[in-house]
């Protein structure tokens, strides 16, 4: 029994050090997916995988079919490859619109419009 626990041990831990290394991936609905990018930055791609929210998001909510949320300055070194639309956005996933750099009074009207709660988060 003493040699079990002793090659066990280790397995057990190696395989949780193991699936803690990989990249974080959050399903939402309709295919879309929270992805984290590195350390705390995430974004948010559509079900063909490209990528739809650029980093950084900071906060998101899944009200079907919508999803809402907000987006910040990632601060990367390659920020001219991403969108400068920053604040809240939101996603229909019913035919992929997305409305973005809302600052919080057009998303709450936004939010309103969509017979949403305007107080998401």
């Amino acid at each position: 029994m003493f040699k079990f626990r002793f090659i066990l041990t280790p397995l057990i831990l190696l395989f949780a050090l193991l699936l803690g290394c990989g990249k974080g991936e959050v399903d939402l609905i309709a295919g879309y997916k929270y992805i984290q990018l590195y350390g705390s930055i995430h974004a948010i791609s559509d079900r063909d995988n490209k990528e739809v929210i650029d980093p950084n998001v900071k906060r998101y909510r899944v009200i079907e079919p919508y999803i809402i949320g907000e987006r910040d300055n990632a601060d990367l070194e390659d920020l001219q490859l991403y969108s400068t639309q920053y604040g809240y956005f939101i996603i229909d996933t019913r035919n992929g619109q997305l409305i973005e750099g809302l600052n919080k009074p057009d998303f709450q009207d936004a939010l309103r419009a969509r017979h949403l709660n305007s107080a998401p988060f």
